[in-house]
């Protein structure tokens, strides 16, 4: 469910004691919380009749489980190796199959997709889809994996292998189809499934660019079904095109399966069954309805969860074959610099989205919050698995249910059905677990536990329902160090370990010298060198059977090396040389063998900044390349997002012990170069890689990477003043262009002329646009809107631009509303956002179209006020030392107030005050009759949805004063019990005269957290009461700040602020921070 914030009302209650945030709390319909900003750092359900815990780790990239239907377990590894285990009790999987030679795995390909024939065991059949490292028809390997360019000629291809049950392998693996062209390293083999009817079905990308910006059809296209000349048909816009599996789910027919099964000549047929999507990497089919829920990846705003009908008969009719969307819509929006190429595929769709398209199930955007729990992912998604529950195990009500994962909000969740449909709008809503990054693939096994696989730090786990009971303890064992030097002292830890039944557990410990009772953990001083088989044993008082689990040490083992780049941070370009080389050495000195060495190089986009590098709490990781089998290589280094950074994995297997594998890693960062985007006028608007900004403005990007810019041909100023483009200083006029992100400080510059832009005469002017609507956002609001009515026996009008006026009433904030602006949108749009306003905004809207005649009549004025507090909670990054100042709340130092407040309230009067803010400073004067009872406070979080931890990433409250002599009044920061659930009996308060003596003049006052808080993990709201003057008090620079010898020595050591978040920026800070604290390095 999205939450949406109800409108905020005056408020009525008397004194922040009485905790009189109903006004406030009431701005935000949330429901249950994470009350910790890292709550989702580690890995665990949040049902309680739930269990999560890893079965599998240390596989080389894992992308799927699959399962016969007697538990065997088929694993495909992305570089092109299959993984068996006759049953989720084996402690490791082992290679049955591979076929790398085969596999082109590089960026989006390689293997990806396993499906087990239906007929398993008597039909002994394995297909897999994949990436293939060679040309339609050519030899293997082509590239060997590296492709510096991203722009190389291969295939994707569907492929069988058979299964030798008594050798335990996969043998005679055959292609099937190959002739599917591929060009470019993205958005390529998805998902592999066999439906009930035994249609194999299939699912692929769109096959675009890493160049931060769509193709269509510009790049030198390898294909030959591909031109330059055609972008209709080229690049992305294959998605719709018939003709083609690009972008689109498609299938083999069971009859055509069975005739190449008897007859390899007779090659299988791709037929489409549904287009128009972006990247649908993972699809689940329903076993009892057929129907297909697939999850397509979203672009800049939004992920879509699609129903698609179940395939009917040998074809599916053209006039069947549905349409998502991509790449003219993604989620529910228009794609605007798709829409500004005016292609006729997107223009119908845009003038009738409803008969031309197929909504998605559910799509999300990638801000919002939804389900029961709070979006913590800072802006990023991508829904990148999904599966469908029809077992008879679980309780009732996950019957038929769809469960679906997002690889960077690290979470899981279900969606029930209700009255036999999927209830998206309910408490049927829920997020199941959190804390997997980078999962891929969801799967439920025969024995009815859901399957997770992560992919780079190759883990599989296993989620498994204990409500009813019946099920031994499940024993998880760690060890801190399973090897080295000798002596070897190894501490092992044994609390992930469950009783579904909730009894008291023994443990039982055998270090290689047999059982001996102990506690939940151990410590064992090994001093021979050998392999060693640690168990631990638990039973439970409930009477569940006991349980055991094995954990291997290696004492007197040791892999030791320091990988060596030849570059170094922020001193490499896009294109330049990375060359990289280890020295890896057994605990004797000698060489590890190259054979033991698999080198795995990632690059990821990470939110919030560069600052945050491998640690981010919000990353998005890529395959650059795997390297097997060598102790050194090099690329080209990649293009990317903005900030990125290479990851460098080495996997060293220990030549006399296979079971120890070490890996090495080590990050560089390549540099980066800002340039200005400016137009002539000023304030005109440009697409920087299709995120719109008014210019001027900076564009920072990796340096000799590409920037896509595109414009509108026509543009309006805010005066309603009309502009025709006219060309790029660069030379040019084509709106659409890729340049070079190079030097700093480079300006780039649109040029447009003016032109009249008429109003129509009275009777030639259109009607307004119909339905205009308002829809509330963080620092935005949403106005949009259907085309004019149409008169009976007329012909629809043909508009060519709609003209969006607006207008920002600031919230608190006495002046008068002024003048609507203005902005000009093309015909086909039907929605466009105002960005930057104010918290809690009042957004008011006018929208009109345009004819050949000139603009028609106006809408009427449409309003909604702006949302009071961010939809999600930023994950800012780990601080390895104290390095920055804090958060600025507000400084008042714009036009309007509040910056980052939630709200203002002055008492006693109840209601939200017009503070006046003067020379960038808030003024407050407290009513001579009443000094005790009244008080001014700011919610700084919504106390439903969460609470702020400032005791984490805080060690004092800061503000600046000015005030009379003798002045005072008191600070307290109200807080919420541990959980962010229920109150506190008491708050506590700080006099600001301990801390500052007022003589008229500004003083800066800090009062620790503890002074002013009864719990500042949990703080949600600032108040000033019991003032003893009533003359004019001065605020300025409210925040927070760490003085780091200040700093609670047990607090985590972990920067964030991200609460007090600009739309553009993560922290905000004013000069009125920095006395006290460190040196500054803000994301």
């Amino acid at each position: 469910m999205v939450t949406t914030p109800a409108r905020a009302g005056p408020g009525r209650g008397r004194g922040f004691l009485a905790l009189a945030l109903a006004a406030l709390v009431a701005a935000l319909a949330a429901t249950a919380v994470l009350a910790q900003s890292d709550a989702n750092s580690v890995p665990k359900s949040l049902a309680n009749d739930w269990v999560l815990y890893p079965l599998w780790e240390k596989l080389p990239n894992p992308t799927a489980v699959r399962f016969t239907p007697n538990g065997q377990v088929f694993i495909t590894g992305r570089a092109g190796v299959i993984y068996y285990a006759k049953s989720v009790d084996e402690v490791r999987p082992v290679k049955v199959a591979d076929i790398t030679k085969e596999v082109f795995n590089n960026f989006d390909r390689g293997l990806t997709g396993l499906a087990i024939h239906p007929d398993w065991p008597k039909r002994n059949e394995i297909y897999v889809f994949y990436g293939r490292d060679g040309a339609v028809d050519g030899p293997t390997p082509l590239w060997n994996d590296i492709c510096a360019s991203g722009v190389c000629e291969g295939s994707n291809a569907l492929a069988r292998f058979q299964w030798n049950n008594d050798l335990q392998r996969l043998e005679n693996f055959t292609n099937i189809v190959i002739d599917w062209c591929i060009s470019s390293t993205t958005h390529q083999v998805g998902d592999l499934h066999f439906d009930k009817n035994g249609n194999l079905v299939m699912s692929a990308g769109d096959m675009t660019l890493f160049d931060n910006g769509l193709n269509f059809g510009e790049a030198p296209n390898k294909c030959k079904t591909l031109t330059n000349n055609d972008p209709e048909t080229g690049g992305s816009m294959q998605a719709l095109t018939v003709g083609n599996p690009i972008g689109k789910m498609v299938f083999v027919t069971k009859a055509d399966l069975e005739a190449w099964t008897n007859d390899n000549t007779k090659k299988p047929q791709l037929r489409p069954h549904a287009l128009g999507f972006r990247n649908p990497y993972r699809f689940a089919i329903d076993k009892e309805t057929n129907e297909i829920y697939l999850g397509d990846v979203g672009f800049a705003d939004w992920e879509e969860l699609n129903l698609i009908d179940p395939i009917q008969g040998d074809s599916t009719p053209q006039d069947k074959i549905k349409n998502y969307g991509w790449p003219c819509l993604e989620g529910p929006m228009i794609t605007l610099t798709v829409q500004n190429r005016n292609f006729k595929k997107c223009e119908a769709i845009y003038r009738d989205q409803d008969k031309e398209t197929t909504k998605a199930l559910f799509a999300y955007n990638h801000r919002d919050s939804f389900g029961d729990v709070i979006n913590t992912s800072g802006g990023q998604s991508a829904i990148t698995g999904v599966a469908v529950y029809r077992g008879d195990k679980l309780p009732a009500n996950y019957k038929g249910s769809v469960w679906f994962l997002d690889y960077t909000r690290k979470s899981a969740w279900v969606i029930s059905r209700k009255d036999g449909k999927l209830d998206v709008n309910s408490a049927n809503f829920k997020m199941m677990f959190t804390g997997i990054e980078e999962g891929v693939d969801l799967t439920w096994g025969p024995d009815e536990a859901l399957y997770v696989t992560q992919i780079w730090e190759g883990k599989v786990y296993k989620y498994q329902y204990v409500g009813k009971g019946g099920v031994a303890p499940i024993v998880r064992v760690k060890a801190d160090k399973p090897w080295g030097a000798l002596p070897l002292t190894v501490n092992f830890d044994g609390t992930g370990t469950v009783d579904p039944l909730r009894g008291s557990m023994t443990y039982e410990w055998d270090y290689g010298q047999g059982f001996q009772t102990g506690s939940v953990n151990g410590t064992f001083t090994f001093k021979k060198k050998e392999i060693v088989t640690v168990k631990l044993r638990v039973r439970s008082d409930k009477g569940n059977g006991v349980s055991t689990q094995e954990i291997k040490v290696f004492p007197g083992y040791e892999i030791k090396g320091d990988i060596k780049l030849s570059v170094s941070d922020y001193a490499f370009s896009v294109g330049d040389d990375v060359n990289f080389e280890v020295s890896a050495k057994k605990e004797d000195g000698s060489v590890v063998p190259n054979s033991a060495l698999t080198w795995t190089v990632l690059i990821a986009h990470c939110y919030p900044g560069p600052v945050c590098r491998p640690n981010a709490k919000s990353c998005h990781s890529h395959l650059v390349n795997t390297f097997e089998g060598t102790n050194k290589g090099s690329f080209k280094s990649p293009d990317h997002d903005f900030p990125s950074f290479l990851t460098f994995g080495l996997d060293v297997v220990h030549p006399d012990a296979p079971d120890l594998r070490v890996t090495l890693t080590k990050y560089v960062t390549p540099k980066s170069a800002t340039v200005k985007i400016a137009t002539n006028p000023e304030k005109l608007f440009v697409f920087t890689n299709l995120v719109e900004c008014a210019a001027p403005c900076p564009f920072t990007g990796l340096q000799g990477g590409a920037l896509s810019l595109e414009v509108n041909e026509v543009q309006m100023n805010a005066d309603r003043q009309a502009f025709r483009f006219t060309g790029w200083s660069t030379g040019g006029k084509d709106l659409k262009r890729v340049v070079t992100v190079d030097k700093n400080d480079t300006v780039i510059t649109a040029s447009f002329e003016p032109f009249t832009l008429p109003e129509a005469p009275a009777d030639k002017a259109v009607a307004p646009p119909a339905q205009v609507n308002v829809v509330d956002g963080w620092r935005k609001c949403t106005v949009s809107w259907k085309p004019p009515a149409v008169e009976a026996n007329k012909n629809a009008p043909n508009v060519t631009n709609y003209i969006v006026y607006y207008r920002e009433s600031k919230f608190m904030q006495a002046e008068p509303k002024g003048n609507f602006k203005t902005h000009i949108v093309p015909g086909t749009t039907n929605s466009w956002d105002l960005l930057d306003v104010d918290v809690a905004s009042i957004c008011e809207f006018q929208v009109s179209a345009v004819t050949a005649d000139g603009e028609g009549q106006k809408s009427p004025v449409a309003a909604f006020r702006s949302l009071l507090v961010p939809p999600v909670e930023v994950l800012d990054c780990p601080e390895t030392k104290c390095t920055y100042k804090g958060a600025l709340i507000d400084d008042w130092n714009r036009q309007y107030n509040p910056k980052n407040l939630m709200v203002q309230y002055q008492e006693p009067s109840g209601d939200p005050q017009q503070f006046t803010v003067r020379d960038d400073k808030l003024v407050f004067q407290a009513d001579k009759s009443r000094l005790a009872s009244t008080y001014w406070y700011s919610g700084i979080t919504d106390a439903n949805a969460r609470c702020f931890d400032a005791y984490t990433y805080y060690t004092h409250l800061v503000f600046k004063v000015t005030a009379p002599k003798g002045a005072d009044f008191e600070i307290s920061l109200s807080s919420r019990p541990n959980g962010c659930k229920g109150k506190l009996d008491q708050q506590k308060f700080a006099k600001a005269s301990k801390y500052v003596t007022f003589d008229g003049t500004e003083k800066q006052v800090m009062i620790p957290l503890a002074d002013a808080a009864a719990n500042p993990r949990n703080i949600y709201a600032i108040a000033f009461q019991k003032f003893n003057t009533d003359a004019e008090i001065l605020f300025d620079d409210l925040g927070f700040i760490n003085r780091c010898q200040d700093r609670p020595s047990s607090a985590p050591a972990r920067l964030g602020a991200g609460l007090f978040a600009d739309p553009k920026a993560v922290l905000t800070t004013g000069a009125g921070l920095i006395a006290g604290a460190c040196a500054a390095a803000f994301v």
